[in-house]
C-alpha cells in the first residue's frame, strides 16, 4: 500500500496490485483484504438474534450466551491464515 498520493486529512489506501506477481494471488488476495473478514464478522453478529429467537422455539439456556471479543477476532485471523495458505504462490 502507499500514501504517497494522501493530502493532509483524506482517509484512503491505495493497493499497488503491481507489486503481486501472479494474477492467481492478487485475485485471491483482494476478497480475503475485504470481503472475507466482513462475511465472518456480519455472521457473528447475526448469532445473537438466534439466541433471542431460539427462546420461543422451545431452547432454554443455563446462562445467558455471552460475546468473546478476542476469540472472534483470533478466529477470524486463523480463517484468513488458512485462506491465504490455499491461495500463496509457490
Amino acid at each position: 500500500m502507499t500514501n504517497a498520493d494522501n493530502k493532509e486529512g483524506e482517509k484512503y489506501k491505495v493497493f499497488d496490485t503491481t507489486k503481486w506477481s501472479e494474477s492467481k494471488t492478487k485475485h485471491a488476495l483482494i476478497p480475503l483484504i475485504g470481503c472475507v473478514p466482513k462475511k465472518l464478522l456480519v455472521y457473528a453478529s447475526k448469532y445473537t438474534h438466534e439466541f433471542e429467537d431460539s427462546h420461543s422455539f422451545g431452547w432454554k439456556y443455563d446462562t445467558e450466551p455471552s460475546h468473546d471479543w478476542s476469540t472472534l477476532i483470533a478466529n477470524k485471523n486463523a480463517e484468513l491464515q488458512r485462506l491465504t495458505a490455499i491461495y500463496k504462490c509457490p
